[in-house]
């Protein structure tokens, strides 16, 4: 008998040791993003890694793409986590409680009189838009009119160039190879319209789920321990929530936002 109960347990052990070994080492985030130089990167560097890691402190893997893949992929659960979603970008993702940055959407368009004064009054029913593809900038906006999605950002300012549209809707930040002096010899203009904040979005799934807790819990202690704080000080780039109102940026200067 007490041979046969050593037996068992060997067996018993071995079957541990099997399921052991099937076991990943350490669960790690995965997280979907686009690439946004000073923000995100293949390596998991960048503003936006870095606040992950001071919120969740998970390893993460990482898997570059297009902001509209990503956001897919985050949904159909194949990744935990996508940056810089919109409210509407997605009905499935869960949200971080706040946002995590703004941005800065401008109308670049060429300087008539009846557009200038279309902008001023914000009547944008009869105007042709545009703005990148998996943008929907007019959407974020509440615009009333539909817009075509440009492939890229060179193509988008050749069709307001041209006159085939009058006004092309980007951030801000994507203009910055181009020089203010640049657009103007072109004949274009710029103006802003608005700061739209962006978000973490989280899986529809239970893991997804846990982790929009953990984050939203962690986020208002790292608020109230000044640490959150202390990190937009440290990246310019950013713009904070204002805490008594998050869907506004506490200090609004013209340099922001990364999706390109």
């Amino acid at each position: 008998m007490q041979q046969r109960l050593r037996h068992l347990g060997w067996r018993h052990w071995l079957c541990w040791l099997l399921l052991w070994g099937l076991m990943p080492a350490s669960a790690t985030l995965r997280v979907a993003t686009a690439q946004w130089p000073g923000f995100t990167t293949a390596t998991g560097q960048g503003a936006y890694f870095e606040l992950l890691q001071l919120v969740l402190a998970e390893p993460v893997t990482v898997d570059i793409m297009p902001y509209t893949r990503a956001v897919l992929t985050t949904e159909r659960q194949q990744a935990e986590v996508v940056f810089a979603v919109t409210p509407h970008d997605s009905t499935l993702l869960g949200l971080s409680m706040d946002p995590i940055d703004f941005d800065e959407v401008v109308a670049v368009f060429r300087p008539t009189a009846a557009l200038k004064i279309a902008l001023q009054q914000r009547r944008f029913s009869n105007l042709r838009l545009s703005w990148r593809q998996g943008y929907n900038y007019g959407v974020a906006l509440g615009l009333p009119a539909q817009g075509f999605e440009a492939l890229s950002i060179e193509q988008g300012l050749e069709l307001v160039l041209h006159q085939r549209l009058d006004l092309f809707l980007v951030e801000r930040s994507e203009l910055d190879s181009f020089t203010p002096q640049q657009l103007l010899q072109s004949g274009l203009a710029v103006e802003h319209l608005a700061f739209v904040p962006i978000y973490v979005g989280f899986a529809p799934s239970s893991r997804g789920l846990q982790l929009q807790r953990q984050w939203n819990q962690r986020w208002q202690q790292l608020r109230e321990t000044g640490e959150l704080h202390r990190f937009y000080q440290h990246h310019d780039g950013m713009l904070a929530p204002d805490p008594r109102q998050p869907t506004k940026p506490a200090s609004p200067q013209p340099a922001s936002g990364p999706r390109s």
